[in-house]
């Protein structure tokens, strides 16, 4: 007997509809019979085949040898034994052809039939670029086909191991995916264009770019993966991901203006000029655990790693921000001019990302909403090195709530004289970056100041170690705006801290105990603390959510007035939270007194025993702190399972 192998080994078995079969069976029978016939399970013909051959729950069929001497008839079916579409074949012989092969596995979709696509090699299953007709030797254009691929009705194009040359950009239709077989094996190359391009008005359903490469030509213009910009609000796009993806030689690796539930994360972009671009209605967007390295660079313009602004929706409600956008995980940005450059956006949390920028990190204008800056490395490197992270000036005061917090700032390489850790506002004129709260930071090499802020007030600096030996000051604080205080707590300083005289006397600068110079100095009045006589009517909650403290629940409820700063302090465990669930947890301000000036502070939470992100608000107006999810989230029922543990500063009347 001779060997004829039926099919490519561990054939993949679709419906009509392109839907993986699982179970399904395939039937040999002699040809013009229903008497079954063997196939083998080796090329040997030694070992039969149990008849039917029964495919995994994947659909995927183990390999199937026929004896080259016979006829068969085949019927492939469900697991029910219902023959699929075009089933039973009859007369397959030993020269039957592998495009037979595929056609009979593999015929024409009812999706690619709609969609006008002609597949050109049926050996390939619905949807694989290959099936209509794409070489991937990065000499033939496969644009055409590619784009085949993505129209085809699949949900998914597969893009397998081979450099694919593309001549236009690649437009994803609606709720289709593009995946490949890994960073380094599908490799798509853009020839002086635009890689790959969402065009469609508006679409829902998680779409994913995945497992490939995207290879420019170090072109001055062009964009990796890219949304089409529009004036029009209305126009949506929900759900896209992009995982496991590679960028190198491009202008920008990513721009969107309209997008909602982004995912960015596992991707590594390089040889760009611009990472990621944000701008307008970006709102829900998650990036995570990427690497973005500027490296031997290509294209024109400012060199940003993440850019956000507004934009303006002239065909619908007008200027909009970035909202809702967090980097998290192990990010690494490195080798542009600027790390972050946040001209607007809204709800902003950068935790656990490793800048290293050659003039500013981080560089953040009006951000009138939660812009949280937590738990990262920011490194300013080089002759041109300016700020860490900056505030620059703005117009007037917004009601922002900045937390600059549990960093490592450190300037390195032969940075020049005005080189500063953290700088708020303007030297002169405006500055109003109010309401930001500067602790537990660690400053080192910077050669101007550790701290500066100007015309800038509602700031909270402490637990702050600024290590840097050449400074002029530690710290250094001008033209507070009147009643807007700025408040220095505990810091331990290598050099000085610097105020004005008239900032101190007026009261707009709190002094508290600081270490300078390795000499503990208390600069001010320092009133005692307080503990106010247990209620339980102190401990409440919003709307019909309740929220039970026991007396013996609080470690520390505790307060110090200085002037018209109080500083309210709390440790509260084991609590109960029931009812309606809601979003906010809240402590009575003691003393009968009123917030003046609204202040906020993270916290330490455990929300029904587990540890989230939080936050202490205190309201101008209110007689209560609020303590709330970072999330937003409304609480989690516990019984004695809930716990806060912090402190804020705010002004009192």
């Amino acid at each position: 007997m001779s060997e004829q192998l039926f099919t490519l080994p561990r054939v993949i078995v679709f419906d009509t509809n392109a839907a993986l079969v699982s179970g399904a069976k395939a039937n040999f029978y002699i040809a013009g019979t229903l008497t079954r016939q063997n196939t083998f399970t080796d090329s040997a013909l030694t070992t039969p085949h149990a008849n039917p051959v029964i495919a995994d729950g994947n659909g995927v069929f183990a390999p199937i040898y026929l004896d080259a001497t016979l006829n068969y008839k085949v019927d492939i079916t469900d697991s029910l034994d219902s023959s699929l579409a075009d089933y039973p074949v009859d007369n397959i012989t030993a020269a039957l052809t592998s495009t037979e092969v595929g056609t009979a596995l593999y015929p024409t979709t009812t999706g690619e039939t709609s969609a006008g696509v002609t597949p050109t090699n049926f050996q390939y299953e619905p949807g694989n670029v290959l099936r209509y007709g794409a070489v991937g030797d990065g000499v033939a254009d496969d644009t055409t086909a590619i784009q085949a691929a993505l129209d085809s009705g699949e949900s998914s194009a597969f893009l397998p191991k081979g450099t694919y040359k593309t001549t236009s950009p690649l437009v994803m239709p609606i709720r289709v995916s593009l995946v490949g077989e890994g960073m380094l094996q599908s490799i798509l190359a853009p020839n002086s264009c635009d890689g790959i391009s969402y065009n469609h008005t508006a679409g829902f359903g998680n779409p994913t770019l995945a497992n490939f490469s995207i290879e420019g030509t170090n072109t001055s213009t062009n964009t990796a993966i890219q949304q089409t910009s529009t004036l029009d609000q209305a126009v949506q796009i929900h759900g896209i991901q992009i995982d496991g993806v590679s960028v190198r030689a491009f202008n920008v690796a990513a721009e969107f203006f309209s997008v909602f539930e982004l995912s960015i994360r596992n991707c590594w972009f390089q040889d760009i000029n611009s990472g990621i671009r944000l701008l307008g209605q970006c709102f829900s967007v998650g990036i995570s655990n990427n690497s973005i390295i500027k490296a031997a660079g290509s294209g024109t313009g400012d060199s940003n790693c993440i850019f956000m602004d507004e934009f303006d929706f002239t065909d619908g409600v007008g200027l909009l921000k970035p909202e809702g956008v967090r980097f998290t995980g192990v990010n690494h940005y490195h080798g542009f001019d600027y790390g972050f450059r946040i001209d607007g956006a809204l709800s902003l949390t950068l935790d656990s990302v490793d800048v290293q920028a050659k003039i500013e990190g981080i560089h953040f204008e009006d951000v009138p909403s939660v812009l949280n800056i937590i738990n990262s490395y920011i490194e300013i490197n080089g002759t041109s090195a300016s700020v860490a992270i900056r505030g620059t000036d703005l117009a007037a005061a917004t009601d922002s709530k900045i937390n600059i917090i549990n960093n490592r700032l450190i300037a390195a390489n032969s940075q020049p004289a005005s080189a500063t850790g953290i700088f708020l506002g303007l030297t002169s004129g405006t500055g109003n970056q109010d309401n930001v709260t500067i602790a537990n930071n660690d400053f080192r090499n910077f050669k101007l100041y550790d701290i500066a802020t100007f015309n800038s007030g509602h700031i909270q600096i402490y637990n702050n170690f600024c290590n840097s030996a050449d400074v002029t000051a530690s710290i250094f604080i001008e033209d507070v705006p009147s009643g807007r205080i700025v408040y220095v707590e505990g810091n331990d300083c290598l050099k000085v801290i610097t105020t004005t005289a008239a900032d101190r006397e007026s009261g707009d600068v709190v002094l508290g105990t600081n270490i300078v110079s390795g000499t503990t100095v208390d600069h001010g009045t320092k009133g005692g603390w307080y503990t106010p006589t247990f209620s339980a009517g102190d401990f409440t909650a919003n709307g019909s959510m309740t929220w039970t403290v026991a007396s013996g629940d609080v470690t520390t409820y505790a307060y110090n007035i200085r002037g018209n700063v109080m500083t309210l302090s709390f440790t509260i465990a084991t609590t109960t939270v029931g009812g309606s669930l809601n979003t906010q947890l809240r402590i009575a301000v003691p003393a009968s007194k009123t917030i003046t000036k609204r202040m906020v502070s993270m916290v330490r939470l455990n929300d029904s025993g587990t540890v989230v992100a939080a936050w202490v608000d205190a309201g101008a107006g209110d007689t209560f702190v609020s303590i709330q999810r970072l999330d937003a989230a409304a609480f989690t029922a516990a019984t004695n399972t809930t716990y806060v543990y912090g402190q804020i500063t705010f002004e009192i009347d």
